[in-house]
């Protein structure tokens, strides 16, 4: 067992369930695309292991998938037989042609999934299906469906049925080996070798879609193929939450479902929750199309996300600085005993913040109020897509002294994604010459693809006051275009 170490801070700064069986249909729209009734029931939506193996030597960490709770839907629908190809979506957007194949070769013919579609595209093509059907409506599902749809009666971590050892399961047998996914579990302490974790270079595969199943229902390729996409915003589970859930008002990201060719097995889990912004679009990432009745709706989501420590009770109130100096200030803060005993009560709470054994990078900004804002990122190695930026508060107290919240909370995190390189900043300079807008902060951070570092892009977001409340801008994906000498490798 490895000693035990403490997370330090070191601040320099200046002061400036079953359901009913289904009638397979061959139903097809205008596209082709072809769609599978889904009636009304009830299942347990959740974690389909225990909590245990949060903490086990080889971890699956699955705190998100907490509290398991039996969801029902009340509603009939239809879910599309497949994953939507590029034939069919760029009927709506011709323009994506462009982009097939672009990363890797990956997704060149007609009858491929298609990728490289951000969530803003895949509702957009959701939208001009309603339009062009005069009896039915389209949309992305809500993640309570998906889940409900893939696993089609199964109660078990993949929808084959098939129970067991979770390290020795492959639900996909040798489609295993053609869509690339890495199948060895890993201990989850150290550095591990980043080709045990996320390929370093993907390589081409056949997306052709109806590959894996179908499933109970009749669905292909809920697991494996690409990436699909939902309609609810990501956030923790809400125990009460149980009768059509749609998820959350608001966020910074939407839920993405399924796993995928080039990854980690545990990613096609049932289960398995992951997230995308909504300007994303990369190689890995596709949708399919749920269909209902012309008029039927969604309710409106109501539930709000819950606010995190360092975002609690901050001061609006301009802080008025006696004089700037360009001294440094050094201060050195005990943050937390980093536990590394498996299967412990201790570090089961400590990755319920999430804080990991492996933590440095951080980058910290001054406020307007006076008070330092810090953010650094966590991980067990840097590779694995538990990999999380945590923030943390320091308070500018009357007297001048900075005082630092002792309870530390997530900062950023889209799930199942390596996130490195985060930076803050303010626009003081810009207001010193001459700039007319509010103070505001920023966050830059990489967020990569999967659990590897090598396949990353900038995420940007900002915060400023408007009208005397606090604007928080939408997080944006910032992409470079693909070329030669700009291979797919450094930006998806």
């Amino acid at each position: 067992m490895k000693a035990k170490c403490r997370l330090l801070l070191s601040v320099c700064f200046f002061v400036v369930a079953a359901a009913s069986t289904v009638i397979f249909a061959e139903d097809a729209n205008e596209t082709g695309m072809q769609f599978v009734p889904i009636k009304a029931g009830s299942f347990t939506m959740g974690a389909d292991l225990s909590a245990d193996y949060i903490t086990a030597e080889k971890g699956i960490f699955i705190q998100d998938e907490f509290p398991v709770r039996k969801v029902t839907i009340t509603r009939d629908f239809e879910m599309g037989r497949y994953e939507v190809t590029n034939a069919q979506y760029e009927k709506f957007d011709p323009k994506h042609a462009a982009l097939r194949g672009k990363a890797y070769g990956i997704s060149a013919d007609d009858n491929e999934a298609v990728v490289y579609v951000n969530w803003y595209e895949a509702t957009g093509f959701c939208k001009w299906l309603s339009a062009n059907d005069k009896e039915y409506d389209y949309r992305l599902p809500t993640e309570a469906e998906w889940e409900y749809a893939c696993r089609a009666g199964t109660r078990t971590p993949y929808n084959d049925g098939v129970g067991g050892d979770i390290y020795s399961l492959n639900p996909l047998g040798e489609l295993t080996g053609k869509w690339r996914i890495i199948t060895p579990w890993l201990i989850t302490r150290g550095n591990r070798p980043a080709k045990n974790i996320a390929w370093e270079s993907p390589e081409d595969v056949d997306l052709t879609v109806g590959q894996d199943g179908p499933n109970a229902w009749g669905l292909y390729d809920m697991i494996g193929g690409v990436q699909e996409m939902t309609g609810d915003w990501y956030g923790p589970y809400v125990e009460s939450d149980t009768v059509d859930p749609v998820g959350y008002a608001d966020g910074s990201s939407k839920v993405v479902r399924g796993g995928c060719h080039n990854v980690y097995i545990q990613t096609l889990r049932s289960a398995n929750r992951s997230s995308s912004n909504r300007t994303d679009s990369h190689f890995l990432m596709g949708f399919r199309v749920t269909r209902v009745p012309k008029g039927q709706t969604l309710s409106k989501p109501k539930l709000k996300q819950p606010v995190k420590r360092w975002a609690k009770n901050v001061s609006q109130k301009k802080y008025k600085w006696k004089s700037d100096s360009m001294k440094p200030s050094f201060e050195l803060v005990s943050l937390y005993d980093v536990k590394d005993a498996y299967g412990t009560a201790e570090l089961t709470r400590q990755y319920e913040i999430p804080i990991y054994n492996h933590s440095h990078s951080p980058a910290l900004t001054w406020c307007n109020n006076g008070d330092v804002l810090l953010a650094w990122f966590t991980g067990e190695s840097e590779k694995g897509q538990a990999l999380t930026v945590l923030g943390l508060r320091g308070r500018r107290q009357r007297s001048g002294k900075l005082v630092w919240d002792t309870e530390v909370s997530e900062f950023y995190k889209e799930a199942d994604r390596n996130m490195h390189g985060t930076q803050l900043w303010n626009n003081a300079v810009r207001l010193a010459n001459g700039f007319k807008e509010p103070f505001t902060l920023y966050l830059l951070n990489g967020i990569c693809t999967d659990g590897k570092w090598s396949k990353q892009a900038p995420l940007y977001f900002q915060s400023r006051m408007v009208d005397g409340k606090v604007a928080i801008s939408s997080t944006r994906i910032y992409h470079q275009e693909l070329s030669d000498s700009n291979p797919p490798k450094i930006l998806r």
